[in-house]
């Protein structure tokens, strides 16, 4: 889900340069509603590829993918973007009509089959962020050089979540930080102890409210919520435009490298983040208000995205203390004094 977050520049972008398109986007089903609350997003099309694929054979699979490629084809679009660069994709952007359609080079297509669906094609720029290398292909196609920051946006909320959201903030006195322990892989998580340390460092005043997304991140969380007692406040689960939503409320969210990060670089607070098996200049938030730490491998291991062994290493040192290093912003005196 961190792949369409990444691509919320683009929709920034595009929304600026026609302030009257019309900005259609094929996701998911699962993930549609983070979309869906996108107030520059005009259509979300969902698709249930997973749920197809276990059952390539049934009637109602075909008369499902054959609603979607009818609705799809119903409108004749300027130009189509395939961002993801894989065969899946491809195929939406073969079933799409558009006058243009543009997407990943040959060199740069996730997988090769990608390729045979677009007539334009580009090549992001070299070590270059995430959210620039997604921004670069349409920037490419219009043939506009320039560059773009993302205009933060607000995800709408219902009326209900509002509530819960004023709520959360009822008793909260001081600084107000959002922090997010956990991450899918493990190997991407600051150890609890050394967590605990960078929060005290933050100051006595602040006030902490701990976001989790499953069982085990509940348990940290709740584990912090008692450490920091009367200044922290464990959050309710949320859906993802109502926890993005608490972010823009709050002085600062500290997190590792997860969707929670990528969701508040979507917002106007600024983030502290923690990298080891993945790059920070490749996807930490951009801005001089954002701060990246760097773990460094103590085994050699120099990769361009993901380390290799990021699902497999047994010790995950690289978001050890003694590895972690700033890439920028002052608080490296504040959270790592080594």
């Amino acid at each position: 889900m961190g792949d369409l977050v990444h691509c919320f520049p683009v929709v920034s972008y595009l929304r600026e340069k026609f302030p009257e398109g019309e900005i259609d986007w094929v996701v998911e089903a699962p993930f549609a509603p983070l979309v869906e609350a996108h107030p520059w997003v005009d259509r979300v099309y969902r698709v249930e590829t997973k749920k197809w694929r276990k059952a390539p054979s049934k009637t109602s699979t075909w008369k499902e993918v054959g609603t979607f490629r009818k609705e799809l084809r119903k409108k004749q679009y300027d130009v189509v973007f395939d961002l993801q660069g894989n065969t899946k994709s491809g195929l939406f952007t073969f079933c799409a009509r558009g006058k243009e359609k543009a997407g990943f080079s040959w060199r740069g297509v996730a997988e090769w089959p990608n390729g045979l669906f677009t007539g334009k094609k580009y090549l992001p720029p070299k070590g270059k962020n995430i959210r620039e290398d997604y921004l670069s292909i349409v920037q490419a196609f219009f043939g506009d050089n320039g560059s773009h920051r993302q205009s933060p946006v607000a995800l709408k909320v219902s009326p209900e979540e509002k509530k819960r959201i004023d709520e959360v903030f009822a008793n909260t006195k001081g600084p107000v930080v959002l922090v997010s322990p956990g991450s899918v892989w493990p190997n991407k998580c600051l150890p609890l102890p050394l967590l605990q340390e960078v929060l005290e460092k933050m100051g006595e005043q602040t006030f902490f409210l701990f976001a989790w997304g499953n069982e085990k991140e509940r348990v940290v969380a709740a584990e912090l919520e008692k450490v920091f007692a009367k200044r922290a406040k464990l959050l309710p689960r949320f859906s993802l435009p109502a926890l993005q939503q608490v972010m823009e409320r709050c002085e600062r969210v500290v997190a590792m490298d997860s969707l929670p990060l990528h969701l508040a670089a979507t917002t106007n607070t600024p983030t502290s983040s923690f990298f080891g098996p993945s790059l920070a200049s490749k996807y930490a938030p951009i801005g001089k208000e954002h701060t990246a730490f760097q773990g460094e491998c103590p085994y050699g291991m120099v990769f361009d995205k993901r380390c290799p062994k990021l699902r497999t290493c047994p010790t995950g040192a690289c978001m050890e203390k003694s590895a972690l290093i700033s890439l920028r912003g002052p608080e490296v005196e504040v959270f790592l004094d080594k």
